[in-house]
């Protein structure tokens, strides 16, 4: 599918095609695909125009309102200047209800009076061709061309004519997109654009799909270097979940009871969340935006609250890139960790349990736990998958990536919410405890067996929560004092 350059290089964090009878809501007459790959063409390109989206599954072309354009190959769609084209849009007060307009087709200078008329002289580093309509059609209802409006020839085939793609609307100025009657501005497919498309598509449907294997690797991880800061944590109580609590540690944030972000527990006074959610109550920021602060905010957890006395933002947080996307909250009391209902997620800074086996992760969901190496990708693997929807946001090692499903038939109920947690299950003190691996940051609009949902790595960032607990924790006992593990 050929698409506009312009609209593939904006910052989006996720692009999906819709094919069909949009603008219903019958699912029958309408196709969702995901993107697998947004193909520019390469430096050297003679234009630098188009894009070529290559989609993860293929369009279902017994659905009859799904049909693929024909490309202009043959020598007499370039050799000669056709006298008319027709545009396909949508129309702004229906919504997307496409229709189209037979246009006459002129040079550029012929309408760039028409152009100065409307208030805007729009200059083209690749000449364009222009469509305007005849006196009888301006009469008709207004059509704005839009960015990707598709200009098409027809030419006679058999007992029915063929529609063929002879040029794409790729401007993005707002005057073009906004003329009511034109003129229509657009960009002509070239042979050598053809040329291209035809050499990406033979080069992509040799590559493999998407591979994906049960992940039984070793990962090594350094020892803490203040392993001292052992004592923030009760290593008798944390990590233990049942079949009525299995995801002990999992909260929310609210404000005046309105949700704002979902939290791990990570000890009796700390609990960790995702940056961008919680940003905005951050109170420094409310005190200089606002002048006040707000001092409502609580950790709610299986009917349980308590108050937030501080929230700290990673220092390096990025937003638009989703760059260390984490937030520490400091409770104003401790929770009763002795309850099966509110126990903490163990952190993973003991010597024994630091390094872990793929093959013992977890992702928990609302309510459950599920087995995750068998949806665990790797960060190489992932960077080239999302990249190639050329998003804003790089994956490295500070992230984990994990698929919702692993099939087409695989079970729909398997969603990851943003703040969901990863977690590893490991040995201590002769029971299996949860250690905290990373929490859910970014995930593909729909659970797909292509995308995985993306994690913060949490192992990244102990150090940082460590160092801003000890800050901000007046302790009434001696950080380097030996813990001693019960065997009960």
């Amino acid at each position: 599918m050929s698409w506009r350059r312009h609209s593939v290089q904006k910052d989006y964090i996720w692009r999906y095609i819709l094919l069909g009878k949009i603008h219903t809501f019958s699912e029958e007459s309408r196709q969702r695909i995901e993107i697998k790959n947004v193909i520019l063409p390469p430096s050297d390109h003679p234009r630098q125009l188009f894009a070529l989206l290559e989609l993860l599954e293929p369009a279902d072309l017994t659905n009859p309102h799904i049909q693929p354009i024909c490309l202009p190959f043959m020598d007499g769609l370039h050799r000669n200047k056709p006298a008319e084209v027709i545009m396909t849009s949508y129309h702004n007060n229906f919504g997307i209800i496409h229709a189209k307009k037979t246009l006459k087709i002129t040079t550029y200078q012929h309408c760039q009076p028409r152009l100065l008329h409307a208030g805007q002289l729009i200059s083209f580093v690749t000449e364009p061709l222009c469509a305007v309509e005849s006196s009888e059609e301006h009469k008709q209802e207004s059509l704005y061309s839009k960015l990707g409006s598709p200009f098409q020839l027809t030419v006679p085939y058999a007992e029915r004519p063929r529609y063929f793609l002879y040029g794409m609307h790729v401007d993005g100025s707002y005057i073009l997109s906004r003329l009511h009657h034109g003129p229509y501005i657009f960009h002509k497919i070239e042979k050598a654009d053809l040329a291209w498309i035809v050499d990406s598509v033979r080069e992509n449907e040799q590559q493999s799909s998407f591979p994906s294997k049960i992940r039984t690797e070793r990962v090594n991880l350094r020892s803490m270097q203040h392993a001292s800061r052992s004592a923030f944590f009760n290593f008798e109580t944390c990590g233990i979940s049942s079949n009525s609590y299995p995801v002990p540690w999992i909260g929310d944030f609210r404000h005046n009871l309105n949700f704002i972000s979902m939290a791990i527990l990570i000890s009796d006074r700390y609990a960790v969340s995702l940056a961008r959610d919680v940003g905005f109550y951050v109170r420094d920021i409310l005190y200089e935006i606002l002048g006040h602060e707000i001092r409502d905010i609580i950790f709610y957890s299986n009917e349980q609250e308590i108050p937030i006395e501080e929230l700290i933002v990673h220092p390096q947080y990025n937003k638009p890139i989703l760059a260390n996307d984490i937030a520490l909250a400091r409770l104003a009391t401790a929770v009763d960790s002795s309850l099966p209902s509110m126990r903490p997620i163990c952190l993973p800074i003991i010597g024994a349990i630091r390094s872990y086996d793929l093959s013992s992760l977890f992702l928990d969901l609302r309510y459950r736990s599920m087995y995750a190496a068998d949806r665990y990708i790797d960060q190489v693997e992932c960077q080239h998958r999302w990249q190639g929807l050329m998003v804003r946001f790089t994956i490295n090692s500070s992230n984990h990536c994990v698929l919702e499903k692993r099939t087409l038939e695989d079970n729909k109920s398997v969603e990851i919410k943003n703040g969901y947690a990863l977690h590893s299950r490991q040995r201590l003190a002769l029971s299996d405890r949860e250690f905290l691996r990373g929490f859910a940051v970014f995930k593909p609009d729909l659970p797909s067996i292509y995308y995985p949902a993306v994690y913060i790595n949490t192992d990244a960032y102990l150090d940082w929560i460590l160092e801003t607990m000890e800050q901000r924790t007046g302790l009434p006992f001696e950080l380097r004092e030996e813990l001693i593990f019960s065997e009960k």
